[in-house]
């Protein structure tokens, strides 16, 4: 047992070392971020693909909300889509719907998201993997309110500066919340100065 010990010490040590090796020597991947609109100069629609509009979920139908929610998502190598996030949603103040609610509008958006598909585009450069979103709306045909109006409230201009402020948003809520632990923690164990 001993001797297989001694053998597989250097032996687990030098895999070790390849392994970290390696994994330094893997080029970090970053992913472009483009604002919605902005892809063509990489990608164009695959040939036949229409953008599936989503459609509307039965069960709100009485309610007749009308709802904007913008996804981001990525662009693959392959021109297939993925990484699907929330990032902006709406509807309107008199029908207006929980989160939970929301989810099956999300859901459907997320849906017809996925069956998109794009293309190199022919005098493009070489396209690779970008992120970017798409505003999708849904009319529940009570407001009459028309798609310009509706689409302002989950357009992102700059997705790159949203997705940053969002970062910070959760780095400053975590701080918050690390502060309260703390001082909740001590507070509660050391006597109150007077």
């Amino acid at each position: 047992m001993r001797k297989a010990l001694k053998t597989f010490r250097p032996l687990l040590a030098g895999v070790l070392a390849a392994s970290c090796a390696l994994a330094t020597a893997q080029p970090v991947v970053q992913r472009e971020v483009i604002d919605e609109g902005g892809i063509g100069r990489y990608w164009t629609l695959a040939d036949g693909v229409v953008p599936g509009a989503p459609r509307y979920p039965q069960q709100f139908v009485a309610r007749g909300a009308d709802v904007c929610v913008n996804i981001g998502y990525m662009i693959n190598r392959d021109g297939t889509t993925s990484d699907f996030y929330l990032l902006k949603s709406w509807s309107d103040g008199a029908s207006a719907l929980s989160e939970d609610e929301l989810d099956a509008f999300v859901n459907s958006a997320g849906f017809a998201l996925s069956k998109w598909r794009f293309a190199r585009k022919a005098d493009g450069p070489v396209p690779h993997p970008v992120y970017t979103s798409a505003t999708l709306m849904f009319f529940g045909g009570k407001t009459g309110a028309d798609a310009v109006a509706v689409r302002s409230h989950c357009a992102i201009a700059d997705l790159a500066g949203f997705i940053d402020e969002r970062r910070n948003d959760v780095v400053t809520n975590r701080d918050k919340l690390a502060s309260f632990r703390w001082d909740r923690t001590h507070s509660e164990h050391m006597p109150h100065l007077k």
